[in-house]
């Protein structure tokens, strides 16, 4: 017997005089085969992911839809024509690949959809890879003269040999038992009598001349089996990432301003930032109420809670004012109102997003207050700093001029009335709303990747050996393994034993 090496692939090409239909069916499994094989292999799992990880960071410098917009198709199409412009050409190409709106985007859902597929299918084959190697120790042989190497079905790499040994099959067996024991923690030797004999596992070596002797060595064999579990978790982690894209919502509101309320009617979703009317009251703090259910967050510092599914984080924003009128005049009396409307209220909260900004208000409809964002410094830096001036009817200068700096009273004297305004410096807040459906299976994933990723860091082996006699003392071997150093350094080794 000479030495051959045997590629596990091999396919045989149908032949011309078969039917129709049967090279149909040939073909087809050539072509499943040949795509299975395409998404089993690592770079082009690594290639999407790539891709996905740059649209991600695509989001962090392009300009995203606000999340509220979503739920009205004309603002959404105006926001986007309007920014797809000021990137000009290139713009409209972003705007079609939805990196305006990746959320949404038809791109990053194909490349999710193919992740998936490829997560789905290497994950079968990794399952079938731990599971075809006990089964093939009880086939029969598939030659008397063990010259067929037995069926080890797989789209997994496998590397296969077969030559003689210089030496009768126990010999031989002995030989490779002390070789392997040195390279593998866990061998097996199995003898098979004949096609109809049953295997039967056997504590000493075999003797006689049976049919087949096989070796299973194995290194590392229970680690195999937790590999899968690894991709489970990219499946489970995929799966989160998809329901959060498609069923998922996000609400960045504008800073809430101190005393405002923001409605998201879509998702029932309510923000207050309430404010106290007395000094003894409790400290300012955000409302949040999702469908039925409240919960009240700080307002003068970063917070974050959870409302079963929902998230909400808030962070201090800009300085911002809240004016209300006090006093027996002006308690509760809607006297304050904004510029170029006719309602009035009895307390209005303004932010002011950068020194310099400025608002303009209407106090009972006799006066026009005008309040100015100062230069900031470190003991206000949150609160803020603000110059008012108060003009009545058609003076060019004010009559009234104030700095505040901490919550303070204010009397207004217009038409020989006097009126009572309280200022109150708070910062602004910034909110993030998030509905994230099935986030706890995060935690779950997780687990599973770092399980998995050690099995992998163990790297499980197997090799298989298949001994039967050959005329003139000695011995038809044939090999195979998962691990191409493994077998090749078995073959050399061999080689130098003839």
């Amino acid at each position: 017997m000479t030495d051959e090496v045997l590629s596990i692939n091999e396919t045989n090409v149908p032949d011309a005089g078969k039917p129709r239909w049967t090279q149909a069916v040939n073909t087809g499994s050539g072509l499943l085969d040949v795509v299975w094989r395409g998404l089993c292999h690592r770079r082009l799992l690594l290639a999407s992911c790539s891709v996905v990880l740059l649209l991600i960071l695509s989001s962090y410098y392009l300009r995203q839809l606000p999340s509220q917009l979503n739920d009205d198709p004309l603002a959404a199409a105006r926001w986007l024509m309007t920014t797809s412009a000021e990137y000009g050409l290139a713009g409209e190409l972003m705007r079609n690949l939805g990196l305006f709106n990746l959320a949404h985007s038809p791109l990053l859902h194909f490349l999710l959809a193919l992740i998936g597929l490829i997560l789905f299918v290497q994950l079968g084959d990794l399952i079938s890879a731990t599971r075809r190697i006990r089964p093939v120790m009880s086939q029969p042989p598939n030659s008397a003269t063990g010259s067929v190497p037995l069926a080890n079905s797989t789209l997994r790499p496998l590397y296969r040999w077969r030559q003689a040994y210089a030496a009768p099959p126990d010999q031989a067996v002995q030989a490779l038992r002390d070789r392997l024991t040195a390279h593998f923690d866990s061998i097996q030797v199995v003898t098979v009598a004949g096609p109809t004999a049953a295997t039967e596992p056997e504590s000493e070596l075999p003797t006689g001349d049976p049919a087949e002797i096989r070796l299973l060595a194995t290194r590392y064999w229970r680690w195999a089996l937790l590999r899968p579990l690894g991709l489970l978790g990219l499946l489970i982690l995929w799966g989160v990432i998809w329901l959060t894209l498609t069923f998922g919502w996000a609400v960045m509101p504008p800073a809430l301003a101190p005393g405002a309320e923001y409605r998201y009617a879509a998702h029932e979703l309510v923000l207050q930032y309430q404010v106290p009317e007395q000094v003894t009251d409790p400290a300012p703090h955000l409302a949040v109420q999702v469908g039925t259910t409240q919960k009240e967050l700080p307002a003068t510092r970063q917070s974050w809670a959870r409302i079963g599914s929902v998230e909400v984080e808030t962070a201090l924003g800009p300085p911002g004012l809240l004016i209300s009128t006090v006093g027996a005049k002006g308690n509760g009396e809607p006297l304050l109102g904004r510029s170029g409307q006719s309602n009035t209220t009895a307390a209005i909260g303004l932010v002011f997003p950068n020194p310099g900004s400025e608002e303009t208000l209407i106090l009972a409809k006799a006066a026009v207050l005008r309040i100015v964002r100062m230069a900031d410094d470190d003991k206000n830096l949150h609160t803020g700093t603000f110059a008012l001036e108060v003009y009545q009817d058609s003076d060019k200068k004010p009559v009234q001029r104030l700095q505040i700096s901490e919550t303070q009273t204010a009397t207004m004297a217009l038409n020989g009335e006097k009126i009572a305004l309280r200022f109150t410096p708070l910062p602004g807040l910034d909110v993030e709303v998030h509905y994230l459906p099935a986030a706890w299976l995060l935690w779950v994933a997780i687990i599973l990747i770092l399980i998995g990723a050690l099995a992998f860091w163990c790297r499980p082996g197997f090799l298989l050996a298949q001994i039967t006699s050959w005329p003139e003392d000695r011995s038809a071997l044939i090999v195979q393994g998962d691990e191409q150093n493994e077998v090749e350094a078995l073959r050399v080794w061999v080689g130098d034993k003839k």
